[in-house]
């Protein structure tokens, strides 16, 4: 694996540059940790909370549908 991938795979993103990056409020992101509905996360402190790329990716794999039928249920 080259290292621009693995560093690409390993860096942690804020709630708020995760939101930029999936076009969602942070609200939702927040929401979405007290439900588990989200992608993992790392709380590092109380306050801080940060996503592994390679978990964000994970997530969104299995949100990845063919067709309509498939997502239905889904949300």
């Amino acid at each position: 694996m080259s290292n621009s991938k693995t560093q690409t795979n390993s860096r942690l993103l804020s709630t708020k540059r995760l939101s930029d990056e999936l076009d969602v409020p942070e609200r939702t992101l927040a929401d979405w940790r007290v439900t588990g509905d989200g992608p993992k996360f790392h709380r590092l402190t109380p306050r801080c909370v940060r996503y592994a790329w390679a978990d964000v990716m994970e997530w969104l794999e299995s949100r990845r549908f063919d067709h309509t039928a498939q997502a239905d249920g889904a949300c």
